[in-house]
């Protein structure tokens, strides 16, 4: 259980990162649409996407460099199969 909370938190993060980012991006785009301005509601969309694509990538990134650091260092126990330590 204590694993699992650990992850769900580590989830949460992210999970909090692209929620923030849409609530910001859906903001600007109903202003830009309230102001009929159609072609700059395409670009802030196509400007949402490629931030959002960089956030995931650094969170791959920093998820398979620095999550087995963290993990090992925080995580012990003996009840946890031996395959799940070994990350």
């Amino acid at each position: 259980m204590a694993t699992a909370s650990i992850t769900g938190v580590y989830y949460l993060i992210f999970a909090m990162i692209g929620f923030g980012l849409n609530n910001g991006l859906q903001t600007l785009i109903a202003r830009r649409a309230g102001e009929n301005k159609p072609e700059e509601v395409g670009k802030l969309f196509g400007q949402g996407v490629y931030i959002s694509l960089a956030i995931a990538f650094f969170g791959i990134v920093i998820t398979w460099i620095l999550a087995p650091v963290v993990l090992k260092a925080v995580l012990h126990s003996d009840k946890l199969p031996k395959i799940l330590l070994s990350i």
